[in-house]
């Protein structure tokens, strides 16, 4: 049976929509596209290492299928981080910290 989480997609979910943000309010927070990219990789990384870390297969497959999902926004990125910044990125400004590239996925 096929699984669900093609991909690793639903493991990967909580560093693409940190990512999103990321890139959502780079220009306004003064965080670079590359800052952004690199965290994503760095999070997508730490996810799969805590989710599989006991399966060595699926921690594998998981790692590459960050890798494959860095590699995009690395080659497709560019237009969506050169977009406007989101109206959130101004009326929540206490929140946003939350979401830059210098905040580890997992608080210690």
């Amino acid at each position: 049976m096929l699984s669900t989480n093609i991909l690793h997609k639903q493991d990967l979910e909580g560093a693409c929509n940190k990512h999103d943000v990321c890139y959502n309010c780079g220009h306004h927070k003064d965080w670079s596209q590359s800052q952004c990219d690199q965290k994503f990789y760095q999070d997508a990384k730490k996810l799969c290492s805590c989710k599989y870390k006991l399966n060595i297969f699926s921690l594998g497959t998981c790692y590459t299928a960050a890798h494959i999902f860095y590699v995009m926004v690395l080659t497709a990125g560019n237009k969506y981080y050169l977009s406007k910044s989101h109206e959130y990125c101004f009326a929540h400004q206490d929140c946003l910290n939350e979401f830059s590239p210098n905040v580890d996925i997992f608080k210690r």
